[in-house]
């Protein structure tokens, strides 16, 4: 069950705009508490008006019409049989930016993209008829496969 101060935390976080630190602090948490936000987002509490505030539902909801997200813009209209003069007019067309942030957001949930990526497993290179074995994509040293 949350408590008073996760409650308060939750209301002043989404007041201030996402701000943590900001929101425990206003909700009245001690300053090492503060330090370590990750404890107070990680308890029970907090998940469970996450859950209560934010539901999965509307979630997804949000973020389907994000995936197909429009913009209106200004635009001059050449229409066909009219003196040939342009209209000035609006439009209403894809808001790709707004759309890859979903799509991003979406794998990441998803966990199907990261931020960061290691990849330390061995590569075999084909370079003039010849194997060449390298340990990762970053990596400089190379060994020559000969068969």
């Amino acid at each position: 069950m949350p408590t008073v101060k996760q409650r308060l935390a939750i209301k002043y976080l989404v007041g201030n705009g996402g701000n943590v630190t900001q929101a425990m602090r206003d909700a009245g948490y001690s300053k090492g508490t503060i330090e370590n936000p990750q404890k107070m987002l990680a308890s029970i509490g907090f998940q469970e008006l996450l859950d209560e505030f934010l539901p999965d539902y509307k979630l997804l909801n949000v973020h389907k019409e994000t995936l197909e997200a429009n913009k209106v813009i200004s635009a001059q209209v050449f229409p066909d049989g009219k003196d040939g003069k342009p209209i000035n007019d609006f439009i209403e067309v894809p808001d790709h930016l707004i759309r890859l942030r979903a799509v991003e957001l979406g794998y990441k949930v998803k966990k199907k993209l990261f931020d960061h990526l290691e990849v330390n497993t061995p590569m075999l290179i084909l370079n003039n008829g010849r194997i060449t074995s390298r340990s990762s994509p970053r990596s400089n040293s190379t060994s020559t496969i000969t068969s």
